[in-house]
């Protein structure tokens, strides 16, 4: 799903796998694998939106059991 370029490759993909967040038909970010949307106001979002700090979900795992963690999330990002 990381180079699809369309959405029909991204949803498709659901089955196997989730993002932080996703996008509703109104145009608005809900959390999947995050527990909250980053802003400023939750402290998620820096004053100049130059950085941004996403919260996980707890309790979330993998398929084998394991925790998702945040190194999981950066081992993802980086191979993007």
């Amino acid at each position: 799903p990381h180079f699809a370029t369309g959405t029909k490759d991204q949803d498709g993909s659901r089955i196997f796998y989730e993002p932080l967040a996703s996008w509703d038909v109104d145009g608005h970010l809900n959390p999947i694998l995050a527990a909250e949307i980053p802003s400023i106001q939750n402290g998620g979002l820096s004053a100049d939106a130059k950085s941004v700090t996403w919260k996980l979900k707890p309790g979330v795992k993998w398929h084998d059991g394991k925790p998702l963690s945040a190194d999981d999330v950066v081992f993802t990002w980086e191979y993007a």
